[in-house]
């Protein structure tokens, strides 16, 4: 055995706990002073004790039983207040009752007009904005004496009394609020208004100019249909209740 085999056999009996730190020292102190790679003798007798000291057992710890997490019969109340008896049950809520029948519409119209407003109105006419000033303004561009259904449907597409004005001076008067509603729910403008007149089209009924602006008709396109002859007097035939010869449906 060589020195370095020796002194490696020295560090392990010296981590496995057979031998302790003054004899490690002895016996490197030995390997270092008389040479264990020059004397196989005395390296092999060092092997031979070292392999044949005995080796310290660590018995098995035994295994530690689960432990509950409240021991029996554990209570945090004070010893006196653990037999007290248990509460009695609440009594059966009383039955809510049934909700009274909601009026036709009909006749919820009627109570709005006669100044009868329930809370569901109340609550429909704030939530799309409505105005005390809008309805005078309203009032004042020719609207008025509308039901709190008018007004909802009116403020739903955002009609203002400065467009109803427009309106009027663009032809169209005397229009009722559902009237009103269908060409702002369109998108119709003054200014179109006016531009299918300038190209042929006048005195539209607010019906007709609904179905014009839902198909997205626009003046120049009616002003070339006009340059066609295709055009003619419609506003005319449709006063009259005509049908149109050149149209093979009708």
């Amino acid at each position: 055995m060589t020195a370095t085999d020796a002194r490696r056999r020295v560090l392990e009996l010296l981590r496995a706990g057979d031998i302790d730190i003054d004899e490690a020292d002895e016996l490197l102190a030995e390997i270092d002073g008389e040479g264990v790679a020059g004397d196989a003798g005395e390296g092999a007798d060092l092997g031979d004790v070292s392999m044949s000291a005995p080796r310290a057992t660590v018995p098995p710890v035994p295994p530690v039983p689960p432990m509950p997490l409240l021991p029996p019969g554990f209570s945090v109340l004070p010893p006196g207040f653990r037999h007290l008896p248990p509460l009695p049950p609440l009594p059966p809520r009383a039955p809510r009752p049934p909700r009274a029948p909601r009026p036709p519409r009909a006749e919820r119209a009627a109570r709005r007009r006669a100044g009868g407003l329930d809370v569901d109105t109340l609550v429909s006419l704030a939530a799309s904005g409505v105005a005390p000033e809008w309805i005078r303004e309203l009032g004042e561009a020719g609207l008025k004496d509308l039901d709190a259904e008018a007004l909802i449907g009116l403020a739903s597409v955002g009609v203002s009394p400065e467009w109803i004005r427009e309106l009027g001076e663009a032809g169209l008067k005397d229009l009722d609020a559902e009237a009103i509603v269908g060409l702002a729910a369109v998108g119709v403008s003054p200014e179109w208004v006016r531009e299918l007149a300038e190209a042929g089209l006048t005195d539209l009924d607010a019906e007709a100019l609904v179905g014009l602006a839902a198909t997205g008709a626009s003046p120049e396109w009616i002003r070339q249909l006009g340059e066609l002859g295709l055009l003619g007097d419609v506003a005319a035939r449709d006063a009259a209740g005509e049908p149109d010869e050149s149209d093979p449906i009708a």
